[in-house]
């Protein structure tokens, strides 16, 4: 009986050692132990596919996919959109020049640094615009900054500055989805 609880104690204490060698140590042989780092989860890449689906929906103007990224009824500053609002609005909420603007945004560079700036656009001789693109991993929050710049002139010809207006669309990834926020009027 003593000779049975003496082997399943070695077996215990055999199977409890662990025989990975820690980094900094030395094997038996006299070699430094090499140990690779243990592997950590790749970033988050749910919210660039999502990213990429939204783009080419609103390009297509697939408003049925694009109403995948919404939950209805949405809030938009001052009033509650519903779907059937938003087939109505699809067109001023996704304008020419966020369209444009989001179609140059580089979802790979988007996806490595975390965030893009596309070329400035001219429209007319009085408007630029551009898109800030950004994703904030500390909150999942993908902000696609829709930035124009109006340049007026005076009588005289000299330029005056006719001001600056931003539409700031936010998305949240939210269990693997990505997802409507809100959306801001800035300027």
């Amino acid at each position: 009986m003593m000779k049975n609880l003496v082997y399943l104690l070695c077996c215990a204490c055999l199977l409890s050692c662990n025989n990975t060698p820690t980094p900094g140590t030395t094997t038996a042989s006299g070699d430094s132990a090499v140990v690779a780092p243990a592997t950590t989860a790749s970033k988050d890449a749910t919210w660039i596919a999502g990213f990429r689906t939204l783009r080419d929906a609103i390009y297509q103007h697939d408003k049925a996919t694009v109403k995948t990224f919404f939950d209805f009824p949405v809030q938009l500053e001052m009033e509650t959109l519903t779907e059937a609002a938003f087939d109505q609005r699809f067109d001023s909420i996704f304008s020419k020049h966020f369209v444009n603007t989001l179609l140059k945004v580089k979802s790979e560079e988007l996806y490595s640094k975390g965030m893009y700036e596309t070329v400035a656009f001219q429209d007319g001789s009085s408007l630029t615009y551009r898109m800030y693109a950004s994703f904030n991993p500390a909150d999942s929050t993908l902000t696609l900054n829709l930035d124009t710049d109006t340049i007026h002139l005076d009588e005289n010809g000299e330029q005056m500055d006719g001001g600056e207006f931003n539409i700031i669309y936010e998305f949240v990834v939210h269990q693997g989805r990505l997802v409507f926020k809100r959306l801001v009027f800035a300027g």
